[in-house]
């Protein structure tokens, strides 16, 4: 995911159930390289998305 500002639905779900982002205010969807469908995170940089992905993910 270098480079990209995007979660999946799970994960943006997921952070939107604890109060951590809002779900409304995620932008359009788009697609990555790999055929990956994403969603805009506005106002969340890449070091607190990749840090909130890692704590979902139990990491």
């Amino acid at each position: 995911m270098t480079g990209v500002d995007g979660i999946g639905d799970e994960l943006a779900d997921a952070l939107a159930y604890v109060g951590i982002i809002n779900r409304a205010d995620l932008r359009a969807e788009f697609e990555r390289d790999d055929g990956a469908r994403l969603l805009k995170v506005p106002g969340i940089g890449k070091a607190r998305l990749s840090a909130l992905r890692e704590w979902a993910q139990g990491e």
